[in-house]
C-alpha cells in the first residue's frame, strides 16, 4: 500500500509540473503555433480562418461584433417594423421575409457643363426636418431622397433662401404649380336690411294759426292720401278776422271804381300766409261772405303714419295734425362690418329681396354712409334707396341685402396658394429651373400684399407679377424648409 501511494503522489506531481510547463509556452508564443495547428486540422470543417486580418470575425472586438450584427438581414415587404435575423414568415400578415439590402450610395449626377453636384443632405420624403448626411430610411421607413447644391449656390442672397427640389421628389412631395393671372373681381356684401320709410318723402302738417279742430276727415294711421283730399276743417278767428278784411277791401275797391286794387291784393297775401287755400279765398271774394271753417288740404299723396289731433282740439301751429309717407319710394338700411368699410361708396349698385314677395329681385343704390360706428356691434350703418311703385316694400320688412362694388381686373391666385403669417403673408414662388435636366427646380417664399377675395380667387396687389408659376400644394413644407435655412444661417452669422 506504501508503494501505490508513492506512485500516485509521484503522477500528481508530474502532472503539476507539465501544466505549468504548458502555461509557460503559451504565454511565451506558443499560441501562434496552437492556431496554425487548429487551422491546418479544422478548416476544411468549419470554413472559417483564423488569421490577422480585418475581416476575420474572429478576429472582432465586442463593439465591432454588435456592430456587424446590428442590422437585422430579413424585413417584411408590408410590415417594415417586422424584422428578423433569418428568414421566416410575417406574423402579420404571412408573408415571406425579404433579404434586406444595405442602401448603395446614389451617385452623383453631372450637368451638361460636366460639373459634379454635391449632395447638401438626405432628407424624409414625408418630413422635410429629417435630415441625414447619408442614405438610409426614415422613421416611416421611406427612402431619403438627396438635397442638391447647385454650382453657384445663391440661397443666402435673398431672406428666404431658395429651396432646389427635384422632380421625383416634388411629386413624392405632392406640389402642384399655377400660374398668377389677371381675372376680373367684384367684392359683394350679402348682409340684412330693414325696409323703413323714405324720409325725404316725410311730410308734417300744421296750421300757421291758433283754433279750434271743427271735423275730421282722417284720423286711423295707415289711411292713404291722395294729392287735394281734405283731411279736416277747423275754425281760426285770426283767418276769419283776415277774411273780413278782405270783404271789406273789395268792397271799398268797388266803390272807388278799382282804386282798391291793391287793399284787396295785401289782403289775399294775409290769407296766403296763414295757409288758406286759394280756393276757399276765391269763395270768399265771388260770394263776399266769410267762411268759419277753413279746410287743411294734402299735397302729396301717401300714408297716415302720424295723426296728432281728434274732433274738438285747440291747436296751435306747434300741433303737429299728421306725418304723411310716401311709399313710392323706401330707403333700407343695413349694417356692414369694420373691415368691409373701404368696399362700400355712395353710388354702388345694390339689391334686396324680400320674402314677401318671392322671386322679385329690386334694384337701387347707396344713398348715404353714416359718419358714426356702432360701438357695440362694430358695425357702420349704410342707408340704401329703392323705388317701389307698386308700393310692395312695406316698412319694417326684412331684405337680404346683396351691394356691388366697381368691377376691375387684377392679379389673382387660388386662395389655397397663401400661406398666413401674423405679420404678413407669403406665397411659394418657383425662381428658375437648375441647368442640368430641366425638371429641378428652385422655390422660394415671397412676402405678398393681398386685397379682395371671390369665389376661390385672391387679388394681389405686391408681391409677385402676372404669370409666375406658385405653388398650390405641398408649399408648407417647403416653407418652413426655407424658414431653418435661414435660421441656420442667421445663427451662423451669414
Amino acid at each position: 500500500m506504501k508503494f501505490i501511494k508513492k506512485i500516485l503522489s509521484t503522477l500528481l506531481f508530474l502532472i503539476l509540473i507539465s501544466l505549468a510547463a504548458l502555461s509557460i509556452f503559451w504565454f511565451a508564443g506558443g499560441q501562434k503555433t496552437l492556431e496554425q495547428f487548429y487551422q491546418h486540422n479544422f478548416q476544411p470543417i468549419t470554413g472559417i480562418a483564423l488569421s490577422k486580418d480585418a475581416d476575420n470575425p474572429i478576429n472582432d472586438s465586442v463593439l465591432e461584433h454588435s456592430k456587424r450584427h446590428a442590422d437585422p438581414n430579413y424585413v417584411c415587404p408590408m410590415h417594415p417594423q417586422i424584422v428578423k435575423g433569418e428568414p421566416g414568415n410575417c406574423p402579420i400578415c404571412g408573408m415571406d421575409l425579404v433579404k434586406k439590402e444595405a442602401p448603395k450610395p446614389q451617385k452623383e449626377k453631372q450637368t451638361k457643363t460636366s460639373v459634379k453636384k454635391k449632395i447638401k443632405y438626405w432628407v424624409a420624403p414625408m418630413d422635410a426636418n429629417y435630415r441625414r448626411d447619408e442614405p438610409g430610411k426614415s422613421p416611416m421607413g421611406m427612402d431619403l431622397v438627396p438635397v442638391y447644391e447647385s454650382a453657384k449656390d445663391d440661397s443666402t442672397d435673398d431672406k428666404f433662401p431658395k429651396i432646389t427640389i427635384d422632380a421625383s421628389t416634388a411629386q413624392n412631395m405632392g406640389i402642384r404649380v399655377e400660374t398668377a393671372t389677371i381675372n376680373t373681381l367684384s367684392r359683394t356684401i350679402k348682409t340684412i336690411g330693414t325696409v323703413g320709410y323714405n324720409e325725404d318723402t316725410l311730410h308734417h302738417i300744421h296750421t300757421r294759426s291758433n283754433g279750434w279742430v271743427e271735423r275730421v276727415y282722417t284720423q286711423s294711421l295707415g289711411d292713404p292720401v291722395s294729392k287735394g283730399k281734405t283731411l279736416l276743417e277747423y275754425y281760426s278767428p285770426d283767418i276769419l278776422s283776415a277774411q273780413k278784411d278782405l270783404v271789406s277791401a273789395r268792397r271799398v275797391g268797388s266803390a272807388l271804381s278799382g282804386r282798391g286794387t291793391s287793399l284787396v291784393e295785401s289782403s289775399k297775401i294775409r290769407l296766403l300766409d296763414l295757409n288758406v287755400p286759394q280756393q276757399t279765398i276765391n269763395q270768399v271774394l265771388k260770394s263776399g261772405k266769410t267762411q268759419k271753417r277753413i279746410p287743411i288740404i294734402a299735397k302729396n299723396n301717401g300714408v297716415i303714419t302720424r295723426v296728432g289731433i281728434r274732433n274738438g282740439m285747440y291747436i296751435t301751429p306747434t300741433t303737429e295734425l299728421y306725418t304723411i309717407a310716401d311709399l313710392s319710394s323706401v330707403w333700407v338700411l343695413v349694417d356692414v362690418f369694420e373691415h368691409q368699410l373701404t368696399w362700400v361708396k355712395k353710388g354702388n349698385k345694390a339689391e334686396i329681396q324680400v320674402q314677401g314677395v318671392p322671386g322679385k329681385t329690386w334694384t337701387g343704390m347707396v344713398d348715404y354712409i353714416y359718419p358714426e360706428l356702432n360701438p357695440l356691434t362694430r358695425t357702420l350703418k349704410i342707408r340704401l334707396k329703392f323705388d317701389s311703385p307698386k308700393q310692395l316694400l312695406k316698412p319694417n320688412m326684412f331684405a337680404d341685402v346683396t351691394l356691388y362694388n366697381d368691377p376691375k381686373k387684377v392679379l389673382t391666385v387660388p386662395s389655397e396658394s397663401i400661406i398666413y403669417y401674423e405679420n404678413k403673408p407669403r406665397i411659394i414662388k418657383v425662381v428658375a429651373d437648375v441647368v442640368d435636366d430641366g425638371k429641378t427646380k428652385k422655390y422660394q417664399p415671397v412676402e405678398i400684399k393681398i386685397g379682395m377675395k371671390l369665389e376661390g380667387q385672391v387679388e394681389i396687389l405686391e408681391g409677385i407679377n402676372d404669370g409666375d408659376m406658385i405653388l398650390v400644394s405641398g408649399q408648407f413644407m417647403i416653407d418652413s424648409e426655407s424658414n431653418l435655412q435661414a435660421s441656420f444661417r442667421r445663427m451662423s452669422g451669414e
